[in-house]
């Protein structure tokens, strides 16, 4: 499930970066376009991975806490002594 969802992002990734270097690569003829200050794309390409990572964090966080929640009285008590050097 999570392979799948991995190899899907890494391919697509792979697609664009060919599809980029293929369409802007170094030539005389043809030049590529300069785009500059196009506020929407630069929006969208901070907002989506803002998204992202804070759809990840939410369970993350929510996991972390769920599991630091103390019992009571612990079932077994180790008492460790540790000497450093000898």
């Amino acid at each position: 499930d999570i392979f799948f969802f991995l190899i899907t992002v890494v391919t697509l990734v792979f697609y664009m970066m060919f599809q980029i270097i293929t369409k802007f690569h170094y030539s005389k003829v043809l030049r590529a376009e300069k785009l500059t200050h196009h506020t929407t794309m630069e929006v969208i390409w901070t907002i989506i991975p803002t998204l992202i990572v804070v759809m990840i964090a939410i369970p993350s966080l929510t996991l972390i806490y769920s599991l630091d929640q103390h019992t009571g009285r612990p079932g077994l008590t180790v008492k460790i002594i540790g000497h450093q050097w000898y």
